[in-house]
C-alpha cells in the first residue's frame, strides 16, 4: 500500500539535469537511492502524470519523464504499471489519453493506460478530514490499492494556488464527483489536498521542470525552459524547492504549502531541506506570477467588483486573458464578487459572474432585462460537455461554427457569446485548436 498519513523521512530533494528530461529523471531518482528503493519485484505501481486537458508537454507531463519512470519500474521488476490522470471536470480520461497519444505511448513502454472514469471505486474513510464532505470518499480501486504511488507533476504557476506542483497534482486523484467541491476558496482547497494526503501520500514525487509555465496558469501560460527535474519523498519539500526555483520569495507565502506543512505533511523551510545533485542557483528563474486580482481588462470592459474568492477569479481570469489575446475589442460590464457596486445605467451587456455576485445582487434593478448570470458553483462556465469530443476538435477552423459550438459548449458560454455577438463565437474553438496542436516551445497558446 502507498503511505497512509505517514510523515516523510528526512527531507531531501534531488535536482538533476541532462541531455533531455528523460536523462534528468534517471539522474534525479538515482540521487535519491535509485528506483529499487521504492519499487520491489511484483509491486503494483501507479504513475500519475499531470494531464488535465488534451494537450501535450509542457502543459502535460513530458513523455520523456514518463518513459524514464516506466523503464525504471520495469527494471525493478514491477508486477503491473498503470499510468493515468483524471482530467478537468467533464472531460473523459480515455479521450484525453488517446488524443495526446499517451495511451499508445505507455503501452509501447510496457505499462497500461488507466482510465479514471471506467474504474471500480472503493470507499475510503478519513475521520481526520477537515472538510466534512471528505470524511468518506470514493477513490479508484487501482489507485487506492496500489503498492507504489508515483506522483509526476509539471512546474506551473496557478491563479488558484500561486503554484501548481506536486500537491495540486494530487487533485487529479479525486474523481469528478469530488473535483468541484471546496474549489472556490484557496484555504478550503488547501485542506482538501491535505485531507487526501491523510489517507494516501505518494511514495515518490518526480517534478518535471524541463519547461515551466508562467503567468495566468495553469491554462493560459507562457513557457520558460527550466531544464531540470526534481525528485523527493517529501511533497511539501519538493514544492518548496520548486517554488523557490520559480522565483517565489518564501514557500510560507503560499497558503497551500503552509497548510500542508502545518498538518505535518512535509518540510517547508528551505534551510532544513537537503538538496542533492545540481546547484539550485543555476536554475533559479523569476517567473511571471499569476494574478491575485482581476487580470488586465479588455479596453471596453468595466468591472464592478466586490469581495472575491480565488476560485471565482480563476475561471474569470481565464476568460478575460483569452479575450485580451483574441478579442480585445469586446465591450460589456462585469459584476463579480460579494456585494459589488451596482453598475451605472448603460446599453452595454452585463455579465454577473460567480455565486457570490449571483446571490448578493438578486434584487438589483440591473438584473432585469437581458443579462447573463454565471454561477460557477452550479455550472462551471469554462468546461465543455465533450459529448462528441472528436467532432469538437475536428471542427476547429471551420467558418460555420455556431451549430456545432452550441452542442459542445456549456449553454452559459453560448449565451455569453450570443450576448456579446460577432466573431467571438470563435473563442472556444480557438482554445480547442490549441489543445489539438503540439505546443510551440516557449510560446503561449
Amino acid at each position: 500500500m502507498p503511505k497512509h498519513g505517514e510523515k516523510p523521512g528526512r527531507s531531501q530533494v534531488a535536482l538533476a539535469t541532462g541531455k533531455d528530461a528523460g536523462e534528468a529523471t534517471y539522474q534525479a531518482v538515482e540521487k535519491l537511492g535509485g528506483i529499487k528503493k521504492f519499487v520491489k519485484p511484483g509491486d503494483r505501481v501507479f504513475i500519475k502524470p499531470n494531464m488535465a486537458t488534451p494537450t501535450q508537454a509542457p502543459t502535460t507531463t513530458s513523455f520523456d519523464v514518463l518513459a524514464a519512470l516506466i523503464k525504471m519500474c520495469r527494471e525493478a521488476e514491477a508486477g503491473k504499471i498503470s499510468v493515468g490522470d483524471a482530467p478537468t471536470i467533464s472531460i473523459k480520461s480515455e479521450y484525453v489519453m488517446d488524443l495526446t497519444g499517451l495511451a499508445d505511448f505507455v503501452k509501447w513502454f510496457g505499462a497500461e493506460p488507466f482510465y479514471f472514469d471506467k474504474e471500480e471505486m472503493v470507499e475510503v474513510e478519513n475521520p481526520k478530514a477537515k472538510n466534512k464532505k471528505l470524511r468518506s470518499l470514493k477513490l479508484p480501486k487501482t489507485v487506492a490499492e496500489c503498492d507504489v504511488f508515483i506522483n509526476v507533476p509539471v512546474a506551473k504557476t496557478s491563479l488558484m494556488t500561486d503554484v501548481s506542483l506536486a500537491l495540486t497534482n494530487l487533485h487529479g486523484v479525486y474523481t469528478h464527483d469530488y473535483r468541484g467541491i471546496y474549489h472556490l476558496n484557496e484555504r478550503e482547497f488547501a485542506h482538501k489536498i491535505a485531507d487526501l494526503c491523510e489517507v494516501m501520500q505518494p511514495d515518490l514525487n518526480v517534478l518535471d521542470g524541463w519547461w515551466m509555465g508562467e503567468g495566468e496558469g495553469p491554462w493560459l501560460m507562457n513557457f520558460v525552459q527550466g531544464k531540470f527535474v526534481l525528485a523527493s519523498e517529501d511533497l511539501v519539500a519538493i514544492d518548496s524547492v520548486a517554488s523557490h526555483l520559480m522565483g517565489f520569495k518564501s514557500p510560507r507565502d503560499i497558503i497551500l504549502l503552509r497548510i500542508a506543512n502545518e498538518r505535518g505533511l512535509g518540510e517547508i523551510n528551505l534551510e532544513n531541506i537537503k538538496i542533492l545533485g545540481e546547484d539550485p542557483k543555476k536554475y533559479k528563474k523569476d517567473l511571471v506570477k499569476a494574478s491575485k486580482g482581476l487580470v488586465k481588462l479588455p479596453k471596453g470592459v468595466k468591472a464592478y467588483k466586490g469581495k472575491t474568492q480565488r476560485g471565482t477569479l480563476m475561471t474569470l481570469n481565464f476568460l478575460l486573458t483569452a479575450m485580451n489575446w483574441w478579442f480585445p475589442a469586446l465591450s460589456f460590464d462585469l459584476v463579480v464578487g460579494e456585494k459589488p457596486p451596482e453598475p451605472e445605467e448603460s446599453d452595454k451587456p452585463i455579465i454577473v459572474w460567480g455565486s457570490d455576485a449571483v446571490k448578493s445582487t438578486t434584487n438589483y434593478k440591473f438584473r432585469k432585462g437581458k443579462r447573463i448570470v454565471v454561477d460557477v458553483d452550479k455550472n462551471p462556465p469554462l468546461t465543455p460537455y465533450w459529448e462528441d469530443e472528436k467532432s469538437t476538435i475536428e471542427m476547429c477552423g471551420k467558418t460555420d461554427l455556431k451549430p456545432i459550438i452550441t452542442q459542445t459548449m456549456p449553454p452559459i458560454l453560448v449565451d455569453i457569446m450570443d450576448l456579446l455577438q460577432g466573431n467571438q463565437l470563435r473563442f472556444w474553438p480557438l482554445c480547442l485548436h490549441a489543445y489539438k496542436e503540439n505546443l510551440v516551445k516557449g510560446e503561449r497558446w
